[in-house]
């Protein structure tokens, strides 16, 4: 069984030290997670301080994060996208051989966020949303006809997020 990671990481050797993994039901958890060890290797101290002062405050701030696959055992880490940005909320499409996620890759500014579709091997990429604010968690039922993703559209301008629940026709 593969899991769908989205890490603050510039390279496969550090992301695949960034990882947790367990079994499937969640329990026995292998924590491959030696963030400090992966700080020393370069030049990220500014990065992760700013990062955990904002953790620490409940908060997180787009930044430089790509989507990878990995066996639940931490094994075969594989990057998928190389988009730059923030590429993060991954979740599988039914049939295993897509992943869909939500990006500002396009944008310069740090948002717009929109949806794509991109095939587990980085080919494929396809926009699925259209939107000038944010669009992001995205998950498919089981059996791949519903598509439900949380937006900040239609909100009257506020920060308010809304769900929205779409037919999904291949």
């Amino acid at each position: 069984m593969k899991t769908v990671n989205s890490r603050l990481s510039p390279t496969i050797e550090t992301a695949q030290e960034l990882i947790k993994a367990h079994d499937v039901d969640g329990n026995n958890e292998l924590d491959y997670n030696k963030f400090e060890q992966w700080m020393r290797k370069g030049s990220h101290e500014e990065e992760v301080t700013k990062y955990k002062d904002l953790l620490a405050q409940g908060m997180v701030e787009p930044t430089h994060m790509e989507i990878y696959t990995c066996n639940v055992d931490g094994t075969e880490l594989t990057q998928v996208t190389q988009l730059g940005n923030a590429n993060w909320a991954p979740f599988y499409h039914p049939s295993g051989t897509k992943i869909i996620f939500s990006t500002n890759h396009h944008s310069e500014r740090g948002y717009p966020f929109n949806l794509f579709m991109i095939n587990t091997d980085g080919t494929g990429l396809e926009q699925i949303t259209y939107d000038g604010v944010f669009d992001a968690f995205p998950m498919f039922s089981p059996d791949g006809s519903k598509l439900v993703f949380a937006s900040n559209r239609n909100n009257g301008g506020t920060r308010a997020t809304n769900l929205f629940i779409v037919n999904w026709t291949e």
